[in-house]
């Protein structure tokens, strides 16, 4: 019996030499993995600042942003955003590390504004930390704010798949033609000030068509702070895409001009929006191609 047992004890402890190995050898995550153009889009809150001077940017936040990595832990953004309802444009940039577990750490620069005027702001760096993880071998990542306190921001970023050289960067070559068929719109957020319309949560879902060629038109249904529209909103607009992948979107409706501007994503079977204009709002989302 004793023998029996020595014997067990003796294959398992081979077998657990001969796993260990194996177990060693798991594959780990590098900074390498993060590397490419990739869509990115940002939402949360503001509830409190660094500074008096930023005090008029409480309140929701939404940026959408073409972000590119080098593989070697540095990063930089071009990137749009509504700062409870102040819509800028910024660029920034930083550094990146991704651990070998595939968590991922962004240390950035990010010049806030200083509100001094209607369309008028100054920036002013400060230094962001966010905190997440790399999915889909580092096609998607989720990070989350973890400094300065005083917000809740969650940060999406997905790689576009027509990157496929080794500088993404030059490989990325979007055009107009590269948004065209029917899309699922999926916008979400809220109205700080933009009379008529009343203040509050805002959402509109539906199908947008485009045209490939600079022309879009849908339709879409709407909740203003908990009252949905009567009626369908029917839009139809223009738009285009840089060869950045740059989305610009116009359209009229009930006597107003508006603008929304984002990203390509998934070589044209997305992007992610953000509401432009009119200012006043902080609204912004999706497009999902559906055929």
């Amino acid at each position: 019996m004793r023998t029996q047992l020595c014997r067990s004890a003796l294959f398992s402890l081979l077998a657990i030499l001969t796993l260990a190995p194996n177990l060693q050898a798991a594959p780990a995550c590098s900074d390498g993995d993060f590397k490419g153009v990739y869509g990115m889009i940002a939402r949360g809150d503001i509830a409190a600042v660094p500074d008096p001077v930023f005090t008029p940017i409480i309140g929701p936040v939404i940026r959408v942003s073409r972000v590119v990595t080098d593989g070697s832990g540095h990063v930089s953004s071009t990137s749009f955003a509504s700062y409870n309802g102040f819509v800028l444009s910024e660029d920034f940039a930083g550094t990146y590390h991704v651990n070998p577990d595939c968590t991922i750490r962004f240390d950035l620069i990010v010049p806030l504004p200083i509100i001094v005027g209607p369309d008028t702001w100054i920036p002013f760096p400060v230094p962001f930390v966010f905190l997440g993880a790399l999915g889909e071998g580092g096609n998607d990542v989720e990070i989350t704010i973890a400094f300065p306190p005083g917000a809740t921001i969650r940060v999406q970023l997905h790689r576009q798949d027509n990157n496929n050289g080794d500088d993404g960067d030059e490989q990325l070559a979007c055009a107009t033609r590269d948004l065209a068929g029917i899309y699922q719109l999926d916008l979400y957020g809220r109205i700080i000030s933009q009379p008529p319309l009343p203040a509050g949560p805002f959402t509109r879902s539906g199908s947008l068509t485009f045209d490939g060629q600079g022309r879009f038109s849908g339709t879409t249904f709407t909740n203003y702070n908990g009252f949905p529209s009567p009626l369908p909103e029917v839009l139809t607009g223009t738009y285009a895409v840089s060869r950045s992948c740059k989305v610009t979107m116009s359209y009229a409706f009930a006597g107003q001009d508006y603008g929304w501007t984002g990203v390509l994503t998934n070589g044209g079977r997305g992007a992610n929006l953000l509401e432009t204009s009119p200012e006043g709002a902080v609204i912004g989302g999706t497009l999902l191609k559906t055929r």
